[in-house]
């Protein structure tokens, strides 16, 4: 059989599967033609090991991700052994050496995208002395397409396997100054029956999750004693039933999307609360992108920064264009340049769960949104001049018109 002009390449990239100490190293004459031919994902070849052909190189491309799993099991004597190089011929992973008629297999997760090489030998490659035939089989499995959240707000949540209409959409991103947790909670007023659902995109892995709470799927102790005070209105004692999340380490996440959505086609106003954020030192801004949905867009939508009590921050809020444009702020809502953004002076919210009171004044940020607005809008979370820190809490006035 006449010699493959590229054999002697072949016989040292499999040394390394040889024993430490060789009498002698091959050389191109020494070995007859290996197979050299492709193996498709979940395939199953045959072939022989000779002492004229020591070797076959099996090529399958791997995509980034791929997990191939190469099973080899000798025959009629032969002790198989199985290795796989990549493209630079460098030896990325191999079996155990096998014993006359076993089995032998490796697992391997590609890093990057490009073709492989299975190497189908026999222990001791050169200085191995069993011969036989030997199957070959390389399965691969691929991960699951990851799902990315769709960039335009949907018409329609598909929340717990009910469609609801979307009635608002929020997305942060985390921050290194932010609070180890965050509290999400939403209520529904004049007859709105709220449900959240909460889009997660993990920082550490291109990871996607997705979950819904309605309010009949939280039990019914969920936001019980929870109490919410509007301004000028009475308070109201919840009695459960509350859609409610929260993130313990929202340090975690890239991107958080929040969907309010409108369950049993109901409608009226809904106030969403996001508890346990932080302004840190140094002028630091928080950024959410917050609008209406598709099929609230006849309503009207007002986004408050409340100051903890607790704390020097002095909240201002600010909305600004894709070019980082600040195109209005507001420091004090209700007051001198934000007269027209009513104020949350005289809202109080208490989270029965957390044992928390976040009470609203007349030194508190917010800025309102006119119907109409089919983008997402940018509101910037600051303090006035960037001289005061502290938490503060996010608190988002809303309504779902209703539907003809």
């Amino acid at each position: 059989m006449r010699n493959h002009p590229l054999l002697l390449l072949f016989v040292f990239a499999i040394l390394p599967f040889a024993a430490p100490s060789m009498a002698q190293q091959p050389t191109e004459e020494t070995f007859e033609n290996p197979t050299i031919a492709p193996i498709v994902p979940g395939g199953t070849v045959r072939d022989s090991i000779t002492e004229a052909v020591i070797f076959d190189w099996w090529t399958i491309t791997l995509n980034e991700g791929d997990t191939l799993q190469a099973t080899m099991t000798g025959e009629q004597g032969l002790a198989p052994l199985l290795g796989l190089l990549e493209s630079g011929n460098e030896l990325v992973e191999r079996s155990e050496d096998g014993t006359p008629n076993a089995t032998v297999t490796f697992m391997f997760t590609a890093t990057e995208s490009g073709e492989y090489r299975i190497v189908a030998t026999r222990t001791g490659n050169a200085d191995g002395t069993t011969v036989g035939t030997y199957s070959l089989t390389a399965d691969v499995s691929r991960p699951a397409p990851t799902p990315e959240p769709d960039p335009y707000r949907e018409v329609i949540l598909d929340c717990s396997s009910a469609d609801v209409p979307n009635a608002l959409t929020i997305e942060f991103e985390d921050d290194a100054d932010q609070a180890e947790a965050v509290t999400i909670s939403v209520y529904g007023l004049d007859g709105f029956e709220p449900v959240l659902r909460t889009t997660l995109r993990f920082d550490f892995d291109p990871f996607f999750d997705q979950f819904c709470v309605t309010p009949d799927g939280v039990g019914p102790g969920a936001g019980q004693g929870d109490r919410l005070t509007m301004p000028g209105e009475e308070t109201l004692v919840l009695e459960g039933n509350v859609p409610k999340t929260n993130f313990q380490d929202i340090s975690q996440f890239g991107v958080v999307q929040l969907n309010v959505g409108a369950a049993n086609d109901t409608s009226g106003r809904f106030v969403l609360v996001i508890d346990g954020l932080m302004i840190g030192p140094d002028g630091d801004r928080d950024l959410m992108q917050v609008g209406l949905g598709p099929l609230a867009q006849d309503g009207a939508f007002t986004v408050y920064q409340v100051g903890s009590k607790s704390t020097r921050l002095d909240p201002n809020v600010q909305e600004i264009n894709a070019d980082v444009d600040v195109v209005r702020e507001c420091d004090d809502a209700g007051a001198f340049d934000c007269a027209d953004v009513p104020t949350i002076d005289g809202f109080q919210w208490f989270s029965s769960e957390l044992e928390t009171t976040v009470e609203g004044g007349r030194f508190d940020g917010g800025l309102r949104f006119e119907p109409g607005s089919p983008d997402l809008q940018r509101v910037v979370f600051g303090s006035f001049d960037g001289r005061t820190s502290g938490d503060y809490t996010v608190v988002i006035v809303g309504e779902f018109p209703p539907r003809e």
